[in-house]
């Protein structure tokens, strides 16, 4: 009997040619599939179906150890999964971020990452995370209260340059300024984790009198977040004051300090 031979699509294919690349565990030749998968997926307009595969590159290259080119994949997947509000996707995508920003020695970068993945709307219950959902959750595992919350203080050890039992900020210590700036506005993907807003309680003033005005900060994170100091700023620097946490045992105080209002204040948590 004549044998009939049908041709694989090419889903069918690169299926087929990604099963084998995996079979013998070569990165690289996993990389040119999917690379090729993507420009084919681009020239369609199928951007979601490129994401994937260039998320899919991004894992291999980070496999491979090189995470220059992972992080670069990584971030360019992030900011479709911020737009499309693909939460689980993008807890998984900020994990693999982090872990490339520790191995690049970026604490900044480490430092945001970290924060958008604590205040992410997303939930996964407060228990313990098993194997199987740390992996298919990524390195930075289920997005558990209890993963959030450790995630948040991760961060606080590396500002406050505190090192975790198993050392993994010893690569931070040479890169870490004194200061770090973290800019925060309305489309920065970290104003889920501290959103500033102004409020003026009367529609006009006359020019001279009291003014009252209601600065309300507003944050997502898991756990409660201490503010040492609040600085407001307006368009006449005389206007400026600062506001300093006072210690719990003393009191409220006022000072002008080279024509500069600081008030302490009770605890700013």
């Amino acid at each position: 009997m004549p044998q009939s031979h049908c041709s694989l699509s090419d889903t069918e294919y690169t299926s087929y040619a990604l099963s084998e690349a995996e079979r013998f565990q070569d990165s690289y030749e996993i990389i040119a599939l999917f690379r090729k998968a993507y420009e084919s997926f681009q020239s369609l307009g199928a951007t979601r179906m490129a994401s994937a595969c260039s998320s899919g590159m991004a894992i291999e290259y980070y496999a491979a150890g090189d995470f220059s080119n992972a992080k670069q994949l990584f971030d360019s997947v992030a900011g479709l999964y911020r737009q499309e509000g693909w939460t689980s996707l993008l807890w998984e995508n900020l994990g693999y971020l982090r872990e490339c920003s520790m191995k690049l020695n970026s604490p900044k970068d480490f430092i945001s990452y970290s924060l958008e993945m604590a205040a992410l709307p997303l939930f996964s219950g407060s228990g313990e995370e098993n194997r199987e959902n740390k992996i298919k959750s990524g390195p930075a595992g289920s997005p558990t209260i209890s993963r959030r919350e450790n995630i948040q203080q991760e961060v606080i050890n590396v500002l406050e340059r505190k090192q975790s039992s198993e050392g993994t900020y010893d690569g931070f210590n040479n890169a870490i300024e004194e200061v770090t700036h973290l800019d925060i506005d309305q489309i920065s993907p970290l104003r889920m984790v501290l959103t500033a807003s102004v409020a003026f309680h009367d529609q006009s003033v006359k020019p001279g009198s009291p003014l009252l005005v209601s600065v309300s900060l507003l944050s997502h994170l898991p756990s409660p977040v201490v503010v040492d100091q609040l600085e407001v700023q307006f368009n006449q620097s005389d206007c400026n004051f600062v506001m300093h946490s006072a210690q719990e045992d003393s009191l409220p105080s006022y000072s002008n300090l080279h024509g500069q209002v600081i008030q302490d204040t009770s605890s700013l948590t």
